[in-house]
């Protein structure tokens, strides 16, 4: 995917005050293919700004543009086309994530989504439940699996979710993420750590 003079400068200006604010540093980006379809799967904080960093630093640094599978609510923010045609924010289902990957396009691929940026907590709970499509799409297509985690993301930001049970009912009514987010907060390091990849053996 070509991305234009503008797209880059946004690129690079992200880069720059993620890493004047906080630190952001990626450890194995060479685990990255260089070439053909993969998923990489991450654990989903509060705020999702480390899959904005490295996707900017994919492109940047490799020439890859990364395909972000979000939610559909996300298109329903006002203002927010741009940001989600800056990072290639789409909704995805297995059978369009199978041909973004046969295409040879790298996708990444929150499992716990929304549920998980508002639920878990600082002992980085997964909350995956039974939402297995990624394993589903590297059955079908063969592509290898690249673990990603990101050192201290829970606590640069966090979500206000006192009661709990208060707003995982407004989350299972709406489908929506209510909870109160805040943070921003200074922490020694915000490490993103690409895993060598998991291949598949379907």
């Amino acid at each position: 995917m070509k991305t234009s003079s503008l797209r880059v400068s946004k690129y690079h200006n992200l880069q720059a005050n993620d890493h004047k604010s906080l630190g952001y540093e990626i450890k194995g980006l060479e685990n990255l293919p260089q070439e053909g379809g993969c998923i990489v799967v991450y654990y989903h904080g509060a705020l999702p700004v480390d899959v904005y960093y490295f996707t900017s630093r994919v492109i940047l640094r490799r020439g890859r543009m990364i395909r972000n599978i979000g939610d559909r609510f996300l298109a329903k923010i006002p203002g927010w086309r741009s940001l989600l045609d800056a990072y290639s924010i789409k909704p995805g289902t297995v059978s369009s994530c199978i041909e973004d990957v046969k295409e040879g396009h790298v996708l990444a691929i929150s499992p716990g989504g929304v549920r998980e940026a508002q639920f878990s907590n600082h002992h980085y709970q997964l909350l995956w439940g039974k939402r297995t499509g990624f394993a589903k799409v590297s059955q079908e297509t063969g592509c290898p699996i690249i673990p990603m985690f990101t050192q201290n993301v829970r606590e640069a930001f966090r979500t206000f979710c006192w009661p709990q049970k208060f707003w995982v009912y407004i989350y299972e009514k709406l489908k929506l993420p209510f909870a109160p987010v805040y943070g921003g907060f200074p922490v020694k390091r915000v490490n993103v750590f690409l895993s060598q990849e998991i291949p598949s053996y379907f």
